[in-house]
């Protein structure tokens, strides 16, 4: 996509400050849900048509202060892209275009957050399967079905030999 439009933003909303409950840590099992960002673009976090004990578990009170500034924040971000085609008016945090060599984003979430601003996250194909290798938490049979759909996704004529060397690596049998 960055081939045919050099103004891309990409940004990925790490809004994780729910509070814990009685089920446990909701930040974990939440976190950033589908549509999340809705409310914050939009500066409405009354959401009437989400019972009272939801909107208290993804916006407790303790997050007023975080949850106001992200708001103003994005709402800045949009704003500027509709009007000037440009995130970067008016804000001191810049939000750099996206190209496929560094694959860099945004980290949108409480400004407090250390984790808050840009993030380059290049994809080396050797290096994923590594770490797709090593994911203890993954089957065998789950690490080379995520490898070869990596790799065939990935779709460079230099690495369609990855698959195999990775299969053979793995110790993964074939039938």
């Amino acid at each position: 996509m960055s081939k045919s439009n050099d103004n891309l933003y990409s940004y990925r909303l790490d809004w994780d400050e729910e509070d814990d409950g009685i089920f446990g840590d909701y930040s974990l099992f939440v976190g950033a849900a589908h549509g999340i960002d809705v409310p914050f673009i939009s500066n409405s976090f009354d959401m009437e048509q989400i019972p009272w004990y939801i909107k208290n578990i993804l916006f407790p009170e303790s997050s007023a202060e975080g949850r106001d500034a992200l708001s103003s924040l994005m709402m800045r971000y949009w704003g500027n892209i509709a009007k000037y085609g440009d995130p970067n008016v008016f804000v001191s945090q810049k939000w750099e275009k996206f190209t496929a060599n560094d694959n860099q984003m945004i980290i949108l979430d409480n400004p407090e957050d250390p984790n808050f601003g840009m993030v380059t996250n290049p994809v080396v194909p050797n290096a994923l399967l590594k770490e797709i290798e090593s994911d203890s938490a993954l089957e065998i049979e789950e690490r080379c079905l995520i490898g070869w759909i990596a790799v065939r996704d990935f779709n460079e004529d230099k690495n369609q030999n990855l698959l195999l060397i990775f299969v053979q690596t793995s110790q993964m049998k074939i039938y």
